[in-house]
């Protein structure tokens, strides 16, 4: 894990249990396979090798098991024959790095040369959809994710998202349930994972109980995952049970170092009155975005806008807006930018930006949110009242 060391408030945490959690019994199970895999020879073992670092790193959200996943991958090209190696894993951890230029890169040089199985035929096909999304290509990424739909866990999880963030909640739903039932495999993550997009929709419609009642089964999937403890720690801020809340995020930020996390804690110790400590989270977590900006500054710039908008620079928090945008010009990263060009001062390149959002089906609460405040601030009250009316019928829907 990245060196950050846990900045402890004057407030102690309630002491945790240390009881083994299906959390603790998947990532030995995933280090157990990482180390029987290593004991075998050749380029696809280590293909094999980093494909299980990468899992590793999404379920522990350490950046270090990225870094292991890319020293594994350069060993495994240096063994394989030319013109061969991991293509379509090295691209599937470009994508998750938000380095989508080199995906395709890697994407078009494993379709150049003939792929071996349909297993990797259809991967390439969800990647490629999902760079679209991405991208802001929705048209090439919706036929992709409709004609893939029922065939896969992993593909009724991508149409899922798609419905979601393009406003259509029923639809979104239906695809998880779909995925739900399609996945058959021993890793509990995926499971949990659907429990928690449930949620996350239902916090995108200010259903604060329901979102609750999704995590809680996020948990029984999979007791003591960081990221579904924090999630549930981010209701009970929004509930106003801030002293549960600080405990649960202490908690969280202690086991990740996640300057995502400091930051949501700095804000609850804010609200309790309690300057010191979140004086000392934001800047645990400025030290903590320098040191992820460092390393891998593609994956980290759009999760630090939301820090230096709030705590940094302005100017720092554009640029990284705007690098992020460049990368993945899609509806997220227009909104954030969009975000970023207000905070500037520059509500008119800001509006023009929204315009693009609304020309493309991205339909999210927070675009409506930044919409309307730009229209406020180009003093259009009657545009930002629509706007925030369009944002109240989302969550009804």
């Amino acid at each position: 894990m990245l060196t950050i060391a846990f900045l402890a408030c004057a407030h102690t945490p309630t002491e945790q249990p240390t009881t083994e959690t299906g959390y603790d019994r998947e990532l030995a199970a995933l280090d157990e396979r990482i180390e029987g895999e290593r004991g075998l020879q050749g380029w696809k073992a280590l293909q094999r090798v980093a494909q299980l670092q990468a899992e590793r790193a999404r379920l522990t959200g350490d950046y270090d098991d990225y870094v292991d996943a890319e020293a594994t991958l350069e060993q495994a090209f240096a063994l394989a024959p030319p013109g061969s190696g991991p293509l379509l894993t090295r691209a599937a951890l470009h994508y998750t790095l938000h380095r989508l230029p080199e995906a395709r890169a890697d994407l078009a040089a494993a379709k150049a040369r003939p792929l071996q199985t349909s297993a990797q035929r259809q991967a390439a096909s969800e990647l490629e959809a999902a760079v679209a999304f991405q991208s802001g290509a929705y048209g090439t990424a919706l036929a992709s994710f409709t004609a893939a739909a029922g065939t896969s866990y992993a593909a009724d999880a991508q149409i899922a998202v798609y419905r979601w963030k393009t406003g259509d909640f029923e639809a979104a739903h239906e695809a998880l349930a779909h995925a739900e039932a399609a996945y058959h495999g021993r890793a509990a993550v995926p499971r949990a994972w659907i429990h928690l997009q449930r949620g996350l929709m239902d916090l995108d419609r200010g259903r604060l109980d329901d979102a609750l009642a999704h995590y809680s089964d996020a948990d029984e999937a999979l007791d003591g995952w960081w990221l579904v403890e924090e999630h549930i720690a981010e209701i009970h801020a929004l509930q106003g049970q801030l002293e549960l809340a600080r405990t649960e995020y202490e908690a969280v930020v202690e086991r990740t170092g996640s300057p995502e996390l400091m930051d949501a804690l700095a804000g609850v110790c804010a609200e309790l009155g309690d300057d010191r400590c979140e004086r000392m989270m934001i800047e645990g977590a400025a030290m903590a975005y320098g040191q992820r900006l460092a390393l891998y500054p593609e994956a980290t710039g759009g999760h630090a806008l939301d820090h230096f908008l709030e705590h940094g620079s302005t100017s720092r928090a554009l640029r990284l807006a705007e690098q992020n945008h460049a990368l993945r010009p899609g509806g997220e990263a227009k909104v954030v930018l969009a975000q970023a060009l207000l905070a500037a001062g520059r509500a008119d390149e800001a509006w023009v930006v929204v315009q693009e959002v609304e020309a493309s089906p991205w339909r999210t609460a927070d675009y409506f949110e930044v919409a309307a405040a730009v229209a406020e601030a180009r003093g259009h009250a009657v545009l930002a009242a629509k706007q925030r009316a369009l944002g109240a019928a989302l969550a009804r829907s």
